[in-house]
């Protein structure tokens, strides 16, 4: 059974359209299969591409095993032909035969493996001859960069072939190749490029952007056999010639023919490059078969050969051979982008004429403090011949320290007369311009400073010479001209570009040799102005000096400094120290020389000029007698002066300021050369370097000197010491016993103390504690004389003198009976008295338990009551003091202690308290409620409301959270741990509760705390507005209108304040931001009840539904009155102005509404109902008015005929009343007939 047969009976097993899916995946298939072995025979490749070729079969499967072979795994499909065909053809289109997968492309199309290149030095360029071994990898046209930037290409070759070469839009070039098949082709290409080089004296260079390789060999041939050549980059070469290399270490290429392996001959070698074929086709005159275009695309097969096969050198042996003149130089630069060759230009030597030689110089000559030094550039000017060595004479008392040029091979220095003569050779003679620099040197001393000579520099076997001459001398020398012959002087304008530009102390310029310039350099000293602060700090065993001085050095700068120092001083300190302007000394170290080490020399690191400061100390030791104790006799002490060495000083200005302790008076002896000044004068220039030392001293005297001599001498007196004492008696009441603690802060200047004495009364001098740290106590023996009777004198010493600040603290206790409710006993308060002091006051406070009361009695002797919260001595700090007094003399106090019952009080207090209420639309309120609190409590209880739901955090202290207790009855407890009675702190809680604003709840506190001022803020959403308020509550916020028909309610406080106010002077930390939303009502009641009496309830609703209420009302109002009468309006108008004052009396909430945008719109519709009802009836008033006007003498004529008709007939008859009325309604109903006309005929006449 053939295919096309077995269609129609599969037709109902297998849909047709998924079998031509699944041929279709089968033959989208790419083909894979891929030559790589390039030593395969035809007849394997022919069957490869046979493999790769769709073809239709013909399948015969037997009818009864059709469902065995077509329902099992792996079934094949059935289609019509023509739908087979069509897939097949869709096949082919989207994937041709024999392309291969896309991950086995090649990463690049091309690579160039390897570059031989031989480099020659012509006459104006340098020849290159490029080998390069490129290897296809991908089928098609391929480019292979070749660089080759700003060269001239001669000639490009594959084989015999032209190679194509294009240029690139960067100036480079490269090479286009196609590769006729799939497998790797190596090819070779030969070039041939120029580039002309750069010529300079000594040295030519040229730069070639060589093509890049990983093996990139150069072969450099320069003119001349001693040539020097410089290749960059070079990874190794060789610098011999090639003729001196031996034929083993020389290339292939370099062999001759006859010296070449047979496996490298390119005879013998069936595998050479095209090259190589043709070299030896030519050779062997045979016929060459090969015909690239015959072959497949498979088949194509230019270069079969390996890599290491190939030979990269295939010059012949004949142009191979180094000439004997020539330089060859071996190098391998990697993959270089470009290639830089420098070498030496090749000498052609003179024609046999004499050079034709000018010189031009441009001398710079330095004069330093000690050496000369000079600097000469001499310009050459050539002609007619080359000159391979330059001659230069100069003074033999100078020093050659170099002469340099580019070209120059040596120079050598030898010694003529009175002369120096320099012999330059050079690499390259020199024709045109060379150049030469010359330095010269010369050391002098200060006796050849007086007559000083520049140097002359000479060339030798020039035509002529001429140049500048210019001079430069040290900032710390200064010169002048004593002689000058052959030198015109110039201005430094005209003075040629290379000496331009600078500053120059003299320039000439010479025509001709010799000249003479000599010079007489004299040394500039420094001129030093001086300001210096001298601080005396006179203390009874010692007198420091310390003195800071600024060195204004100008002119020129110093390496030392000196001062003048008085004898009998230890130079304790020298050091640098910025001020102001001046900046710190580099001072290295110092010496004191000079008779009685009264020269101090200060060694600087580095040159000082300009103001810089030094800070010396120095001291002497004082062991007068009548210093270091309190005789009562005065000495006189000299206070000597340092001052700045005055060699080189100009200018002094000085101050002196004198600082001694308490203890010491201090009177001016004798003060000559110098002047008293204020220290505000005294520190006016320099400033004070005392900072925080000798903080036990101050300053008594000050006195301003120059530099003429001065001499400072003081009296001094040591003064008796001064003891002032001040004592806080601190009496402490309690129950059954009484708790005294004394203080006595004494103050001792001036001079110190061996010890202290107190008077204690006896009876309680045993229980008395000594509580100060390094203070003995001790019972004199044998008692003072004075003493008073009932007490007894202690003496308080140290280890040493007392002296300043002490401080004595004593305790004791006296127990007392205890005290039943109403019961009173009587305390005497003992006295502690200071003895031998100056001045003796103090105080006594009185503590005491809440339980007692206690008063003084009688009156008190000697003592001042006193505020014991305001007036209390410096450093006293008593809680909770019930009273205070203060004494200056002696003083008696009795004190009577009652008991009392104390009453309970509130354990808790809440001073200020805020609530925030936050109504959303969803009916839920969030509750933010902070407490100021004081409590005595353990636990704070707490009532919420039972539908309350709590945050995550709903409590905190002082912004800290802290855990909730449930106790019985929907109770809340608060634990108060870390807070005492006496310290406030803020509590916050949050929570949210179901409902509205129709009752607003506060938590409860059950044990009642004294609650003072508390506000409540309720936030509604910005679309609901307040109708009225109830509860005991006070509004604090006012209706403002904001726009013209707009009012709101402004709160009289912010939120942001009101949260301040609350936590005023308690340190909390950052607590979460309560989100609030909508417009603010604040509400503050004092005292308020509890819930439920406490609770405040708002009226709301919807600000639309209220405006249009307002605004409907109004419009059926106009309706409902456009009819009536003028005064009918008015009426109305006189109710609704009655109607809003009654609204704002009662509901003023409610009354704001009423002048908002709504009312005003009703308004003005009401006003335009009735406007345009008016506006209706009177134009038909005005019409009616003209139209009876016109018809009025008609009428008037026809009543008169009328009226004569019936005169005539009938006399008048008398009518009753009742006749009366019906003649008037009979003329108001011909006057209503007379108005119909009228309307008709205005109807007719608007119509016509």
């Amino acid at each position: 059974m053939r295919l096309g047969d077995s269609v129609m009976c599969w037709k109902t097993f297998v849909p047709w359209w998924l079998a031509a899916i699944c041929l279709a995946a089968s033959l989208m298939t790419p083909a894979t299969a891929w030559c790589q072995d390039a030593a395969q025979d035809s007849q394997s490749d022919a069957s490869a591409d046979d493999d790769k070729t769709l073809r239709e079969q013909t399948v015969y499967i037997p009818f009864s095993k059709l469902r065995d072979v077509f329902e099992k795994e792996g079934r094949g499909v059935f289609l019509p032909y023509d739908q087979f065909q069509a897939l097949w053809k869709a096949a082919r289109e989207k994937n041709p035969a024999g392309v291969p997968n896309a991950a086995d492309q090649p990463p690049v199309d091309a690579i160039l493996m390897q570059a031989t290149s031989e480099a020659t030095v012509q006459a104006d360029v340098v020849q290159v001859e490029a080998t390069l071994e490129i290897e296809l990898l991908r089928k098609g046209w391929n480019t292979i960069p070749l660089n080759l930037k700003n060269t001239a290409i001669q000639s490009a070759t594959i084989g015999d072939q032209p190679a194509r070469i294009t240029a690139k839009a960067d100036g480079s070039y490269q090479l286009v190749v196609k590769n006729p098949g799939q497998q790797d082709n190596r090819i070779e290409l030969k070039l041939v490029y120029v580039r002309a080089f750069n010529k300079s004296p000594g040295q030519n260079s040229v730069s070639l952007s060589a093509p890049q390789a990983p093996v990139n060999r150069w072969k450099i041939r320069v003119p001349g056999s001693d040539a020097k050549i410089n290749v960059s980059p070079m990874i190794a070469a060789s610098e011999l010639p090639a003729s001196e290399l031996p034929a083993s270490e020389l290339p292939a290429s370099e062999l001759p023919a006859s010296e070449l392996p047979a496996s490298e001959s390119p005879a013998s070698n069936p595998t050479a490059t095209a090259g190589d074929a043709d070299a030896t086709a030519a050779d062997d005159a045979e016929p060459n078969d090969s015909k690239p275009n015959d072959s497949k695309p498979n088949d194509s097969k230019p270069n079969d050969s390996k890599p290491n096969d190939s030979k990269p050198n295939d010059s012949k042996p004949n142009d191979s051979k180094p000439k004997a003149d020539e330089t060859v130089l071996w190098a391998f630069v990697g993959a270089a982008p470009e290639v830089s060759i420098r070498w030496t230009a090749k000498s052609e030597g003179a024609s046999g004429m004499t050079a034709l030689t000018s010189v031009q110089t441009a001398q710079q000559t330095h004069f330093a403090e000690g050496a000369v030094r000079t600097r000469a550039q001499v310009n050459y000017s050539i002609s007619r011949a080359q000159l391979k060595q330059l001659i230069v004479d100069v003074p033999s008392d100078q020093k050659v320290v170099n002469v340099a040029d580019a070209n120059i091979r040596k120079w050598d220095v030898e010694v003529q007369d009175d002369k120096q003569r320099i012999t330059v050779e050079l690499f390259e003679p020199a024709e045109g311009q060379q150049a030469l620099m010359i330095e010269l040197e010369k050391f002098i001393d200060e006796t050849m400073m007086q007559r000083i000579e520049t140097p002359i520099i000479e060339a030798i076997g020039v035509g002529r010479q001429q140049g500048f001459v210019v001079t430069k001398v040290a900032p710390e020398l200064r010169m002048e001209l004593t002689a000058r012959e052959g030198l015109l002087q110039i201005d430094a304008s005209e003075l040629p570009p290379t000496l331009a530009g600078q500053k120059w102390a003299n320039a000439f310029r010479y025509s001709a040799l010799p000249y003479k310039l000599e010079l007489s350099l004299e040394k500039i000293k420094p001129r030093i102005e001086i300001d210096q602060l001298v601080e005396a700090y006179l203390m009874p065993s010692r007198l420091t000096l310390e003195s800071y001085v600024v060195f204004d050095i100008q002119q020129t700068g110093v390496f030392q400094l000196e001062m003048d120092v008085p004898s009998g001083y230890t130079i304790d300190q020298v050091v640098g120290r910025a001020q102001g302007q001046a900046q710190p000394a580099a001072v290295e170290s110092h010496d004191v020389t000079g008779q009685n080490n009264t020269r101090l020399q200060i060694n600087l690191s580095r040159k000082a000029i300009g103001k810089i400061g030094v800070w010396v100390q120095m001291y002497k030791t004082l062991t007068d007698p009548n210093l270091l104790t309190p005789t009562g006799n005065a000495s006189d002490v000299q206070i000597d002066i340092p001052k700045g060495d005055q060699t080189y000083r100009s200018r002094l200005d000085g101050h002196v300021v004198v600082y001694a302790p308490e203890s010491l008076r201090l009177n001016p002896n004798r003060n000559n050369g110098m002047r008293a000044v204020s220290f505000t004068e005294a520190f006016s220039k320099v400033q004070s370097t005392r900072d925080s030392r000798y903080s036990a001293t101050r300053p008594t005297l000050a006195f301003t000197f120059s530099d003429q001599p001065s001499d400072l001498q003081v009296n001094v007196l040591r003064r008796n010491p001064s003891v002032t004492a001040r004592q806080l008696l601190v009496t402490d009441v309690e129950s059954g016993v009484v708790k005294y603690r004394c203080t006595l802060f004494f103050e001792i200047r001036y001079s110190g103390v061996k010890s202290l004495r107190i008077d204690v009364p006896d009876s309680i001098a045993d229980k008395l504690q000594n509580q100060s740290g390094g203070l003995r106590d001790s019972v004199m023996q044998p008692q003072p004389d004075d003493v008073a009777e009932g007490y007894v004198a202690w003496q308080l010493s140290a280890e040493s003198e007392l002296n300043g600040q002490k401080t004595v603290v004593l305790a004791w206790d006296k127990n007392i009976a205890e005290l039943e409710v109403g019961q009173s006993v009587q305390i005497d308060v003992p006295a502690i008295v200071p003895q031998d002091v100056d001045r003796s006051w103090g105080q006594i406070v009185i503590t005491k338990s809440e339980t007692l009361d206690v008063q003084p009695v009688g009156q008190p002797t000697g003592l001042r009551p006193i505020d014991p919260s305001v007036d209390l001595m410096p450093g006293a700090n008593v809680k909770d003091a019930a009273a205070a007094m203060e004494f200056h003399d002696a003083w008696t106090l009795s004190l009577a202690a009652t008991r009392y019952q104390v009453q309970p009080m509130k354990r808790t207090s809440i001073e200020r308290a805020l609530v925030r209420n936050v109504l959303t639309r969803s009916g839920y309120r969030n509750v933010h409620a902070m407490y100021r609190v004081r409590s005595a409590e353990q636990r704070l209880a707490l009532l919420l409301p039972a539908e309350a739901e709590f945050d995550s955090q709903p409590a905190r202290i002082n912004g800290a959270p802290v855990p909730m207790e449930r106790g019985d009855k929907d109770q809340l407890f608060i634990p108060l741990s870390g807070q005492t009675p006496d310290d406030e702190f803020v509590l916050s809680l949050r929570y949210t509760v179901k409902g509205g604003s129709d009752d607003i709840s506060l938590p409860e506190f059950p044990d009642q705390p004294a609650l003072q001022k508390i506000y409540l803020a309720v936030y509604l959403p910005e679309e609901w507005t307040l109708l009225s308020s109830s509860g005991p509550w006070t509004e604090e916020f006012t209706w403002r209108r904001q726009q013209f028909t707009k009012v709101a309610p402004v709160p009289n406080q912010d939120e942001q304040r009101l949260q301040q106010w609350v936590s005023e002077g308690i340190n909390t930390m950052q607590d979460s931001v309560f989100q609030t939303d909508g417009t603010m009502f604040l509400y503050s009641a004092l005292r308020p009840d509890p819930p439920p009496e406490g609770n405040l309830s708002l009226t709301t609703a919807k600000q639309s539904m209220i405006g249009g209420l307002i605004l409907t009302c109004l419009i059926v109002l106009g309706l409902l009155t456009m009819a009536t009468r003028l005064a009918g309006k008015v009426s109305v108008l006189v109710l609704l102005g009655i109607a809003v004052a009654g609204c704002c009396v009662l509901t003023p909430n409610f009354s704001q509404h009423l002048l908002g945008l709504p009312a005003v719109s009703g308004m003005l519709v009401l006003l335009l109902v009735w406007g345009a009802w008016g506006t209706q009836h009177a134009t038909k008033a005005v019409y009616r008015s003209i139209r009876t006007g016109w018809n009025r003498p008609a009428k008037e004529a026809s009543a008169e005929d009328e009226t004569a008709a019936t005169a005539d007939q009938t006399p008048p008859e008398p009518s009753s009343q009742d006749d009366q009325e019906d003649e008037i309604d009979e003329e108001f109903l011909i006057a209503d007939d007379d108005n119909s006309n009228e309307s008709n005929d205005r109807k007719e006449a608007d119509n016509e």
